[in-house]
């Protein structure tokens, strides 16, 4: 599952306030690091890891750093089945990390990812935050600062929230949001498909990009091969009877 915390100028002990994810991770594999790479240019990021392409500490605890360049430290939350195919890195985590920061177009190296993720970077002095096309790991955000977490309960931390009357409308209407508030008005989500960075939000995700194959067995094969590629017991459940 994973879980992060990323802020920038922030006070606060991050390595203290992840301990309310630590069950998204397992014990020994959590990360921090305090990265100054200019004037009021201070990054704290904090990981919880639960591994499962490589269970080695070495390359499973992040944040995670491409070419020994400590000034860019990455976070990563998810899965990215092919990721032996698209490059030689020992997790994903360096996988989706080198194509952002080594790629001149780190858009489309992130439409050749099957899986899912929020990974979140330095970039031109400030954070940014990705998440996948559907928002299958979730990453939210404070308006008021700049700190971004995988839930939403550690962001109340940075400080005072109000309630947001619209989501809980919504909430009682539908059973649910779709437009990416949280019950708290200093908190929002990244919508599926988009990134946060500046400010800003923008959506980079084009299905139009993404390769079609006209075999629905082929796809189901592979992806299914691709899901099995873990170091992890893979368990089957069976609904239905036989």
């Amino acid at each position: 599952m994973c879980g992060l915390i990323a802020a920038k100028n922030t006070s606060l002990d991050l390595k203290k306030i992840i301990n309310k994810m630590s069950y998204r991770g397992i014990l020994g594999y959590k990360g921090y690091a305090d990265t100054i790479t200019g004037v009021d240019e201070r990054f704290s990021l904090c990981h919880y890891s639960l591994p499962f392409v490589n269970l080695d500490p070495d390359v499973a605890i992040q944040p995670v750093y491409i070419d020994n360049s400590y000034t860019r430290p990455s976070l990563f939350v998810g899965e990215i089945f092919n990721y032996k195919e698209i490059g030689d890195q020992p997790t994903d985590g360096l996988c989706i990390s080198h194509a952002f920061h080594n790629s001149d177009n780190w858009i489309d190296e992130f439409h050749k990812f099957d899986g899912f993720w929020s990974f979140v970077t330095v970039l031109d002095g400030d954070l940014i935050a990705i998440t996948d096309y559907l928002s299958q790991k979730p990453i939210y955000y404070r308006t008021d600062t700049e700190a971004f977490a995988s839930e939403i309960d550690v962001l109340k931390d940075f400080g005072p929230v109000t309630p947001n009357e619209l989501f809980l409308s919504n909430t009682l209407k539908w059973g649910y949001d779709p437009t990416g508030l949280t019950p708290w008005n200093e908190i929002k989500q990244i919508p599926p498909g988009c990134y946060y960075h500046k400010g800003n939000i923008h959506q980079y995700w084009d299905w139009s990009k993404v390769d079609r194959s006209n075999s629905l067995r082929s796809d189901l094969k592979k992806a299914t091969e691709l899901r099995l590629g873990g170091e992890r017991e893979v368990s089957i459940l069976l609904s239905g009877g036989l």
